[in-house]
């Protein structure tokens, strides 16, 4: 039986805001590394606690996604990588971002 994704996850490379619901003075700029319908992939400068709900944000501030993370993985180069399953399937299969 073949463990793994049950759906392919797309490559990105967007900016975006993530924030913290619980206390929105936490907040920081992060890149989406990959993304799917059923979560995104975030590269950050600072570790987030798992099960944190935040909000992520597009740059321009068209696009929010009310999400949770759910993992936090320390990267060789001083930064993280964290997982937000959306509250909701929103994120697209073949993501088309604003330009």
């Amino acid at each position: 039986m073949k463990m793994g994704r049950s759906e392919v996850r797309g490559a990105a490379s967007m900016p975006v805001t993530i924030q913290s619901r619980a206390n929105p003075r936490i907040y920081e700029a992060a890149r989406i590394e990959n993304i799917s319908s059923g979560g995104a992939r975030l590269r950050t400068h600072q570790p987030w606690p798992v099960k944190e709900r935040v909000v992520m944000q597009a740059p321009a501030g068209d696009y929010s996604v009310f999400a949770e993370v759910v993992y936090c993985q320390k990267l060789q180069d001083l930064q993280y990588a964290i997982g937000l399953k959306p509250d909701a399937q929103v994120f697209p299969s073949e993501p088309r971002w604003p330009d």
